[in-house]
Parts: structure tokens; C-alpha cells; sequence
């Protein structure tokens, strides 16, 4: 009799200890879950910030939806897109612009992509878009990167956004400032950044040398 009701302890025992270790479980993966859910909708809210793309960048390339790149026309006045990546137009030099969240781009030939108030047809809603000598007041040289994935917009003061523009000529290789009406031309904001040559790092934040390092703890 004895030995029955020691049994029947010791099974409830095994029991009571089964179902806490599956709670234990539970629990855990529960909020195993809700971590990995709450970091991967963190990644989808935030993407990337602008200042990933430019933060760092000296040099870059703008490549259109089209598969054509940012380029400043050796007239020194006009842009437009074209697929020859060896063309020195195509290389822009970042300028952000403290405090505003904006950058400008400096073309190869010293003059920065302006929104201009030039009508690029006629009966068209598109503005041309130039290159211009810079002026601290002019905020049409001034662009305001906004991240779509790991593409950008970049939009300008006016609130329109740079646009590659597709189709017939004149359209063909044209690049205006203007904002999509049709769905058809949504895509056509859009930018991939290309990187081609990054910021010199700031020697006052760079790491001092061990040797600097183990002398000033040997003058502490």
C-alpha cells in the first residue's frame, strides 16, 4: 500500500514537472516569436535612411530605372541619361547640406543638378532640369533623398522629384523634375546609387595608434 502511494507521487511529480517544462517551451518560443516578428517589421518600417546612401560618399553614380545613368552633357549646361559608364559625366560629387537633409551634386564640370523653372515642353507639367554655378540661396540646387527600398527618390524644393524619363524622342534619355501621374511612370523617380568613391575619414575620429595609445598610458 505504501509503495502505491509513493508510485502515485512520484508519477505526479513527472507530471507536474512534464507540463512545466512545456509551459517553459511555450513561453519561450512565444516570445521567440514575437522578437523575430517585431525585428523583421522594424527592417520593413525603417529600410534605409538617405543618409545610407550618402552619408559616406564622395563620388557617385545615379542609375535610372531605364538602366541608364545620371549625365551631365558636355555643354555644361544640359542632363540627360546615357548606359556609357566610362563618360566622366556621369560622376556626381555629394555635398550635404548641414542640417537640412538635403545634398546637392556637383557634375564633373563644377556645376550642380538644378531643378529649373524651365519648362521642358511647352503644355508639359515636366521642368527641365541643369546644370548651374552654385549660390548659397538657391535651394533649386538642393535635393531631398528619400529611401524606397534600396532605391532613393530624390525629391526637390519645389516638392517634385527627378525623374528619367522613357518613350519617343524628345522624352527618350530626357530627364525632367516633375511628379508621376500614372502608374505607368512611378518607377521612373526611382535611382540605385552606385558608390564609386567614398569620404576620406575624418583623421580628429580616427583610431589613435597603439603606439599613442601606450605612451599616454605611460604618461598616466
Amino acid at each position: 500500500m505504501l509503495s502505491q502511494i509513493q508510485d502515485r507521487e512520484e508519477d505526479e511529480k513527472k507530471k507536474a514537472t512534464g507540463q512545466g517544462e512545456w509551459l517553459a517551451v511555450f513561453v519561450l518560443n512565444l516570445f521567440g516569436s514575437l522578437y523575430v516578428w517585431g525585428f523583421v517589421a522594424g527592417i520593413g518600417r525603417a529600410g534605409k535612411r538617405f543618409m545610407d546612401f550618402f552619408e559616406n560618399a564622395k563620388t557617385v553614380r545615379l542609375k535610372s530605372h531605364h538602366g541608364k545613368y545620371l549625365l551631365a552633357d558636355d555643354d555644361h549646361n544640359a542632363v540627360s541619361q546615357d548606359r556609357d559608364i566610362s563618360s566622366k559625366g556621369v560622376l556626381w560629387t555629394v555635398e550635404i547640406v548641414p542640417g537640412s537633409g538635403t545634398i546637392r551634386l556637383k557634375s564633373y564640370y563644377g556645376k550642380y543638378l538644378t531643378a529649373s523653372d524651365h519648362a521642358f515642353l511647352l503644355g508639359m507639367t515636366g521642368k527641365k532640369v541643369l546644370q548651374s554655378f552654385a549660390s548659397k540661396a538657391d535651394s533649386a540646387l538642393e535635393w531631398e533623398p528619400i529611401a524606397e527600398g534600396n532605391f532613393v527618390k530624390l525629391k526637390a524644393r519645389n516638392g517634385n522629384y527627378l525623374r528619367a524619363n522613357g518613350g519617343v524622342p524628345p522624352w527618350r534619355n530626357s530627364v525632367t523634375h516633375d511628379v508621376p501621374v500614372t502608374s505607368a511612370t512611378q518607377e521612373w523617380i526611382f535611382w540605385k546609387v552606385d558608390i564609386m568613391e567614398n569620404k576620406d575619414p575624418d583623421p580628429e575620429l580616427a583610431p589613435a595608434p597603439v603606439s599613442k595609445l601606450l605612451l599616454s598610458l605611460c604618461l598616466c
